[in-house]
């Protein structure tokens, strides 16, 4: 096999290589040993880097991409980057025409260029370090074209998009890209919860929460304490399977059902509501029981504020974007998945609060810098995050709660009154995927 590099000359000087040598060529996890790499005179003294057709094949590289080159260490030259979306366990269902709702992001691809990829882990020869999947041909003259099926390595960045994977399967993910696979951990919300009680900054502004028992006594004693509560499934999202609870006069109570397309709500005495709570939830998997802030609303309407914190190319936390998502009147849920609509951050605190702009100001300060300590405290985990949606709620005298979060934020009420911060939360991800490849 013919294992000779040409470089230019300008490309050569570039690389600080004087003379022939011997190294080793790497393109995501594939890496070929003992290539040597010899400087040469090529047309128009361009910046030609000349792979021979056998090495080609064996580094799976792809025809058609812009890629770049950088030391990986003293004597590896790694082509890339390598950038891949880890998306979900149906890869039947993926292709050109699915990858379309990712395409606004990669109006920023030439200023990354390189290799970008999606794929499902079900996919993944783990032998031979390979994947099948879709990679993204930027000189497609249309989406069926720009998306083209093909075999790869495992690319050395990788965009979680998914939270069912197999865990086990993770870490190896995170070993062969050297932890470089960000939003690594789908934390549960007594997870979350957890994590921040520890910091006592942060253990003021969080509503009492416990892991949910049927059994009498917890829910006496908890409602006993906290007369208003919310019953949520520790790993769902969008409002799904949340019932609000209320303790009312002598043995009775109020429960209100969000798990149906349209709330049942029922007043219940003490034994029929621990018979509805056993037999007619039956709930399946752990769920955590919080009390309710009282959020303050507007119209009868409460809002929270859901902030989009993402780390930039220097790997600091930033606020990219937030939105106040009302719920419809009388109702607990927020959520856009569940009838809530989406207004600007500033109109919420006007009308709650009648805020003066210097006001609302403040309160936007209070609410982001909050937001980046929670993610700062986040990082603090063994895991490897770069992207929040967190829920959070203000409450009558002004104070802010903390309700949950998400790796994997929905802000798409953002896009109906700033077009300019939807676009760079969508951008984002991909330049700090870039940023930490090493390309930058």
């Amino acid at each position: 096999m013919s294992r000779i590099v040409k470089c230019s000359e300008l490309l050569c000087r570039q690389m600080g290589i004087h003379s022939e040598r011997v190294i080793n060529l790497q393109f995501g996890s594939i890496q070929i040993k003992k290539v040597k790499i010899k400087p040469s005179t090529l047309p128009n003294n361009s910046s030609h880097f000349v792979v021979p057709n056998e090495l080609f094949q064996r580094l799976y590289l792809k025809d058609g991409i812009d890629y770049k080159l950088r030391w990986l260490n003293s004597d590896t030259i790694e082509i890339g980057p390598t950038i891949g979306f880890l998306l979900g366990d149906s890869p039947h269902s993926y292709s050109a025409s699915f990858m379309q709702k990712f395409m606004d992001r990669f109006a920023i691809y030439q200023d990354i260029k390189g290799f970008i990829c999606a794929f499902a882990e079900e996919n993944i020869d783990w032998d031979r370090k390979i994947v099948h999947g879709l990679y993204f041909n930027p000189n497609g003259k249309n989406i069926e074209a720009q998306w083209e099926f093909g075999v790869f390595p495992i690319p050395n960045v990788i965009y979680r998009r998914y939270f069912h994977n197999d865990e086990e399967k993770i870490e190896k993910l995170k070993k062969i890209t050297n932890s470089r696979i960000f939003n690594s951990y789908r934390f549960t919300k007594m997870d979350f919860h957890s994590i921040l009680y520890s910091d006592p900054n942060l253990r003021r502004h969080l509503p009492h929460t416990a892991i949910l028992s049927i059994e009498k006594n917890f829910l006496h004693s908890f409602l006993n304490s906290h007369p208003k509560a919310i019953i949520k499934p520790v790993d769902l999202s969008r409002g799904r399977g949340i019932l609000y609870i209320q303790r009312l006069q002598g043995r009775n109570f109020l429960v209100i059902d969000h798990r149906p397309k349209q709330p049942v709500k029922m007043q219940l005495s003490g034994n029929k509501f621990f018979s509805y709570l056993k037999e007619e939830v039956k709930f399946p998997d752990k769920h955590i029981i919080q009390e309710l802030i009282p959020i303050v609303k507007i119209n009868s309407s409460p809002f929270d504020i859901r902030v989009v914190m993402q780390k930039e190319d220097q790997g600091k936390w930033v606020c990219n974007g937030m939105e106040a998502r009302h719920a419809i009147p009388n109702s607990y849920v927020t959520n856009l998945a569940k009838g809530g609509h989406a207004t600007s951050v500033q109109q919420a605190l006007y009308l709650a609060f009648g805020f003066s702009p210097n006001q609302v100001a403040q309160k936007i300060e209070e609410v982001v810098e909050l937001s980046k300590q929670i993610c700062l405290k986040m990082d603090q985990t063994e895991h490897h995050f770069a992207e929040f949606g967190i829920d959070l709620g203000i409450d009558q005298n002004g104070k802010v709660w903390i309700i949950e979060a998400n790796v994997y934020p929905s802000f798409k009420g953002i896009r109906q009154f700033h077009q300019e911060q939807y676009e760079s939360i969508r951008f984002t991800p991909l330049r700090y995927a870039y940023a930490i490849s090493g390309f930058n």
